[in-house]
This record gives C-alpha cells, sequence and structure tokens, in this order.
C-alpha cells in the first residue's frame, strides 16, 4: 500500500504522524485516500476550485507528480506532500 510522508505543518491533521498508509492505483487516488481518513487536509492541499494549491509540491519517490496525475503508482510508492518555504533577507535599495 502507498504511504504518504506528511510535512510538518501539515501533521497537525494527521495526530502527528509522519507518515501514514493510504490507498490508490494513482497519486489522485492516493491522495483522495488520504484525505477520506484526515478531512482537514483538503483546505490545505487545494483551492476552492478544487485545484493543488500553487506553493504545494507532490513527488512519487524523487520525481514530480501533480495531485491530479492519473499516472499509475506501484503498491510500494512513497508519496511527499512538500509546501513551498518563502523566506530570505530583502535588500532595500
Amino acid at each position: 500500500m502507498p504511504t504518504v510522508r506528511i510535512p510538518t505543518p501539515l501533521r497537525q491533521f494527521t495526530g502527528g504522524q509522519k507518515v501514514v498508509p493510504a490507498t490508490g492505483r494513482t497519486v489522485a487516488e492516493t491522495l483522495e485516500s488520504l484525505m477520506g481518513k484526515y478531512p482537514g487536509i483538503r483546505a490545505a492541499l487545494y483551492d476552492e476550485r478544487g485545484k493543488i494549491q500553487s506553493f504545494v509540491h507532490i513527488y512519487v519517490g524523487d520525481t514530480p507528480a501533480g495531485a491530479v496525475s492519473n499516472t499509475p503508482i506501484e503498491e510500494t510508492a512513497e508519496i511527499s506532500i512538500v509546501p513551498a518555504i518563502a523566506g530570505g533577507k530583502q535588500h532595500r535599495a
């Protein structure tokens, strides 16, 4: 069964779990399974139109994948949710 790595900011929805099991034969199915178990995570991943937030990146292993990807995944796939992090120092002229 695929597993999903949960980033620290989203662990509040998974009871603090870093990695959770999910079901699905594609990235999209697996994310739907995740949100079925942890409904609060949907708003953090998707916008009001049902599209993945622009600052959220999904990977299967080391390969980028879109949240609506219908590409088949292996039963042992590890999916990672990676939110973009902003930061740094702005220089003023």
